[in-house]
């Protein structure tokens, strides 16, 4: 079922110890991750992408277990708010890591084909546990995204 007996967490079936510390050991990152789900607002379609990175400390786990729990999660009526919440929350109870951070980008039917009719709208949720070394450009990216308040361009 997917299911590990060890913790409840759905997806997480097969995390290995690591013999030492991984001090020094760099980012693991898989993005591209296709999600699908339903608004329980709605009951309307939310799809997009999901991006998780951690920071190993003594356990890592199979890349591809990283898209199943994100997917068993999705597959419950859901806010995406939540959604990033729920997948950051279990692998950093399973893996320990020294951070985890979880992004996605969504489009919401209820945006795209009721009320406000914006099809080209994108909801970006982010939920970051522990330490994890700064995206680059992102300072940048958020100011882009949201205007300067002083006017400037970063």
């Amino acid at each position: 079922n997917g299911t590990s007996a060890e913790n409840g967490t759905p997806g997480v079936s097969s995390v290995v110890p690591v013999p030492r510390p991984m001090q020094g050991s760099g980012l693991v990152e898989v993005s591209g991750i296709e999600i699908y789900s339903l608004c329980e607002h709605h009951l309307l379609p939310f799809f997009g992408t999901c991006r998780i990175a951690y920071l190993p400390s003594r356990k890592v786990v199979g890349l591809s277990k990283l898209a199943r729990v994100a997917n068993a999660f999705a597959r419950r009526l859901q806010i995406q708010e939540r959604l990033t919440q729920q997948i950051a929350e279990s692998l950093w109870k399973v893996l320990q890591p020294r951070g985890i951070r979880v992004v996605l980008e969504c489009t919401h039917m209820c945006m795209s084909m009721r009320g406000v009719q914006q099809p080209r709208a994108v909801t970006a949720t982010r939920t970051e546990l522990g330490w994890l070394p700064p995206e680059p450009g992102a300072y940048n990216r958020g100011w882009e995204q949201v205007g300067c308040p002083c006017g400037a361009r970063h």
